[in-house]
């Protein structure tokens, strides 16, 4: 279930050479422009000239940028690194483990791969004040500050999928390049691959008949995505903008999780499951609230609804402040 991208990515790469491809190592892309069809791409190692150009280039995709500005409304930061097992136990080096609330509208997470962890934490950029606190808090409190120490961090970026075409005249992007992550896992392999398989169709197309537009490899990304993506926002907003809530509701109806699982599998899909899940989610706070004014006996009824609504006001400054438990752990 978990393997690490060097060795996954150097995978694709033999493929591709054993299919056929031409790879070229050290270069690094600086322009590109098309002319009468034709496309040249200008690196720091001289020119090269194409009739069509996929850019695979990440997040921060240079060739996508020159036509398309990047959304930048909903990006998401972080911090990253790959901390070795050390003392673990072998039932902790198998588990999968996402912590809510380590970064605002965001999770922390710990991946075990073969003898390390994929660990970090994301959220919401125009909501995060200080990453390395939050990155180093988050590794304090699952006990593996010591491991990490000396260990070699990156920075985590990511560009939602905007209102752009997918493509400009004989030029496409695909993954991270596209936009195309989950709003709410974060999860974006899936769908590079999807998106490399369609880009292939449409070219392969293209050439064949002799097309002059990509178009159709925008229209049937979106075809497959945008519902999902936009109702996968409506998750994030909802689990991510009140993460201990979101907790004790998960804690108290598991089968949800159940669903989210079946989503992972390839089996389900969010705008399928957003109804069930949101009519839980609001009979959930209600009841929330409603003990929460049984707690306080003497209060009236009509402050209810005062309450309630303050409750869920406390889920914001906790966002900025950070859990009680955290807070007593947070390094001086």
């Amino acid at each position: 279930y978990m393997v690490s991208r060097d060795r996954f990515d150097l995978l694709l790469a033999s493929k591709a050479e054993g299919a056929g491809a031409f790879i070229v190592e050290g270069l690094q892309v600086l322009d590109w422009r098309e002319e009468d069809g034709r496309i040249t791409v200008v690196t720091d190692g001289g020119e090269w000239q194409c009739r069509f150009l996929v850019a695979a280039d990440g997040t921060n995709s240079k060739v996508r940028a020159k036509v398309f500005p990047p959304n930048r409304k909903r990006v998401v930061v972080g911090f990253k690194s790959d901390i070795p097992f050390q003392n673990r136990s072998g039932q902790r080096q198998g588990l999968v483990q996402i912590d809510l609330g380590s970064a605002p509208y965001g999770f922390g997470w710990l991946f075990p791969k073969k003898d390390h962890y994929d660990t970090g934490i994301a959220g919401l950029q125009s909501k995060i004040k200080n990453v390395p606190e939050m990155y180093g808090q988050f590794i304090e409190n699952q006990g593996i500050l010591k491991e990490a120490s000396g260990q070699q961090v990156h920075a985590y970026y990511q560009v939602p999928l905007g209102t752009f075409p997918l493509h400009q005249g004989h030029a496409l992007w695909v993954g991270d390049a596209a936009g195309l992550i989950d709003p709410f896992s974060g999860e974006g392999l899936y769908h590079a691959m999807r998106s490399g398989l369609v880009a292939a169709d449409v070219i392969s197309e293209a050439i064949i008949g002799n097309q002059k537009s990509l178009s159709s490899y925008t229209a049937r990304m979106l075809a497959e995505v945008g519902d999902e993506f936009r109702t996968a926002r409506r998750f994030s907003g909802m689990i991510y903008g009140w993460p201990q809530t979101s907790y004790q509701f998960l804690q108290n109806r598991k089968w949800i999780l159940e669903l989210y699982f079946e989503i992972l599998r390839g089996r389900e899909q969010y705008g399928h499951i957003w109804e069930i899940v949101r009519k839980e989610w609001f009979s959930f706070v209600w009841s929330h609230w409603f003990q929460q004014w049984r707690l306080a006996k003497k209060m009236p009824f009509g402050s209810l609804w005062r309450r309630g609504k303050g409750l869920l006001s406390r889920e914001e400054r906790l966002l900025s402040e950070g859990p009680t438990k955290r807070r007593a752990h947070k390094r001086r």
